[in-house]
């Protein structure tokens, strides 16, 4: 975890989620607006650590800016559907998929007053119920994603990344969109701002 602008800071690991989120708001403070990545370069438990600290303290904002946030598939209550979906959802996203708890709750108008979330694509139908979702939703051209988030002034980019294979080798490789990642650090560098990364190893 390290910070960008005038001066470089030495990267910081820890093997902990939660005290890397403690790091998060220590440095940040009681306002934070990150960006993550589209689709699958989220680090779910990462964000849900955070989203929970929002949730529980009225007194820390936070917003989300992203799109696509990814869930697997509910059945309901109808048995036709459990048969064919659970075991899809199983064999597709595992049995242990970290579902975003800030997504569940935006879809379900269940968000306290002290988090939003901005995104510029959604699953299809997930904002149907959800006034906040589609009021907060940004019509951006993904050739402009970086600009538009830059403009918002982000403090946090939040991405999972995996690790070379060859552990003599200290690599980190971008985990799933990292275009839009690479232009907004790009972006920060020239302008001198600071801006908080935060990288999250896959395991495997």
């Amino acid at each position: 975890m390290s910070f960008h602008g005038e001066t470089y800071w030495m990267p910081k690991y820890f093997d902990q989620v939660s005290t890397a989120v403690d790091e998060v708001w220590s440095h940040l403070g009681k306002e934070i607006r990150l960006a993550t990545p589209l689709g699958l370069g989220k680090p779910n438990f990462f964000l849900n650590e955070l989203y929970a600290r929002a949730k529980a303290n009225p007194n820390l904002n936070l917003k989300f800016y992203t799109a696509l946030s990814l869930a697997p598939p509910e059945s309901g209550s109808n048995e036709l559907a459990k048969r064919f979906l659970n075991p899809f959802a199983e064999r597709m996203w595992g049995k242990d998929y970290p579902v975003l708890d800030y997504s569940r709750d935006a879809e379900k108008n269940r968000l306290p007053k002290n988090v939003s979330v901005h995104e510029f694509y959604f699953r299809a139908g997930s904002a149907l119920g959800s006034n906040g979702m589609q009021g907060d939703y940004q019509s951006i051209n993904y050739t402009h994603v970086a600009e538009a988030v830059y403009n918002d002034d982000i403090q946090l980019i939040v991405q999972m990344v995996a690790r070379n294979a060859d552990s003599s080798v200290k690599k980190l490789s971008l985990g799933c969109n990292p275009d839009v990642t690479l232009d907004l650090i790009d972006l920060y560098k020239a302008s001198g701002k600071k801006v908080l990364r935060v990288a999250v190893i896959h395991p495997d």
